[in-house]
């Protein structure tokens, strides 16, 4: 009531209206904050927002065009491009995720999420380019060598067990790199090695599904084959 044009109050308002299920009210919220302040991304992320939640997505993408165009940070390009996926233009979706990483290139953040998109997508040259970029900007980055081990074993690249054991140096006790060298080791033939590794990270992960995967594999390939069916 003392300043109608105040943003975090119109943006609590949205939040409540929304979680009292009363959308239209949200919208009109929104559409107001872009008519008294229409520099501000906000406003029109939150009608992209409530859009996409109603499943209007072409509206919502145009939506979140507008908020990019007025200085949006990264969490809306995300937003943006998956709501691109959704509507199946993929292209669009990999022009906003290429030209965001070209104007921001030191933003990690937006840098990993198009290398797991990449990874998903099978794209694994494309994921290992993005995480190579990651490491030479944060070199001691647990997660970015972990996964790069990962892919350059996928790809059949002679950096991936050097890579992984450069991981483990920095991370001894992580279950997740532990099983990353394991594997790795196990698909280089080096089973007895590897099923070390395995066993380690299973000890500290038993509910990873993943992980007991590969031991059970690991003992397969070792002529262990009773333990490893019930594994």
């Amino acid at each position: 009531q003392l300043q109608p044009d105040h943003l975090q109050s119109q943006d609590a308002l949205i939040r409540l209206e929304l979680a009292e299920q009363k959308t239209a009210a949200a919208l009109q919220i929104a559409r107001q904050m872009q008519t008294q302040h229409p520099k501000s991304p906000l406003g029109f992320e939150r009608e992209a927002d409530i859009l996409l939640g109603q499943k209007r997505l072409p509206q919502a993408i145009q939506a979140y065009e507008q908020a990019l165009a007025r200085g949006a940070g990264s969490a809306l390009l995300i937003k943006l491009h998956r709501a691109y996926l959704q509507v199946g233009n993929a292209q669009a979706a990999d022009q906003r995720l290429t030209a965001w990483l070209k104007q921001h290139p030191d933003h990690h953040a937006v840098r990993a999420y198009a290398a797991n998109h990449y990874t998903a997508s099978g794209r694994y040259k494309d994921a290992i380019a993005q995480y190579q970029e990651i490491q030479r900007q944060a070199p001691a980055n647990v997660v970015v060598l972990n996964n790069l081990a990962s892919l350059y074993q996928r790809e059949g690249d002679s950096r991936a067990l050097a890579t992984a054991e450069q991981a483990l140096k920095l991370a001894p006790d992580n279950p997740s790199v532990q099983d990353t060298l394991g594997w790795i080791l196990v698909e280089q033939g080096q089973v007895k090695r590897g099923q070390e590794w395995l066993r380690k990270a299973l000890m500290a992960a038993p509910r990873h599904a993943t992980i007991r995967y590969h031991h059970a594999v690991a003992l397969a390939r070792g002529g262990n084959r009773t333990q490893a069916r019930a594994e």
